[in-house]
């Protein structure tokens, strides 16, 4: 699932938008991954806390999933990015 935002970034971990250097990890918008997924200096989280962060950040919060739902629905997004094609 990637989500756009016209002339944003897109994280390349999750595919969220970046529209504002907020939205980067450590507020650097030369980073390529968002809030979400790296740590303040870049480097990206393991999948683990990637997919929890974006099961209650993205699919709990904003789209009012169950837990359940927002899990699967994280996971799927996930092993659709390249950086995660690996993962099991």
């Amino acid at each position: 699932m990637k989500l756009t935002t016209p002339g944003a970034a897109a994280c390349q971990s999750c595919g969220a938008p970046m529209a504002s250097a907020k939205d980067h990890a450590g507020g650097r918008e030369d980073a390529q991954y968002c809030r979400f997924c790296a740590d303040k200096n870049g480097k990206l989280f393991p999948f683990e806390t990637v997919h929890e962060n974006m099961t209650v950040e993205r699919f709990m919060k904003v789209n009012g999933m169950p837990r359940p739902g927002a899990e699967e629905h994280a996971r799927r997004a996930l092993l659709a990015m390249p950086v995660w094609k690996n993962q099991k």
